[in-house]
């Protein structure tokens, strides 16, 4: 009897412990899809930086600064 307890306590642990394990990998997940989604979204906006600034080509200052921008974007990939 007492070993019967013991072994339904041991797989109630194992299955508590592998279930915490499969929470965090999702969470895991989760964090990363928005990293991702973070990091697309600023070098969309960079680009958007960019373009805005390669129009505007009358300003020297802006063309310098697009220009530095298109410099980073170029070395992150």
């Amino acid at each position: 009897m007492q070993v019967d307890s013991l072994g339904e306590e041991a797989v109630k642990i194992h299955f508590f412990v592998k279930k915490n394990e499969l929470n965090n990998n999702i969470v895991k997940n989760i964090f990363f899809i928005l990293n991702v989604k973070y990091f697309t979204n600023l070098i969309f906006f960079l680009l958007k930086i960019i373009i805005i600034t390669r129009r505007m080509s009358n300003c020297f200052r802006l063309k310098s600064i697009s220009f530095i921008f298109h410099k980073l974007l170029i070395s992150i990939f």
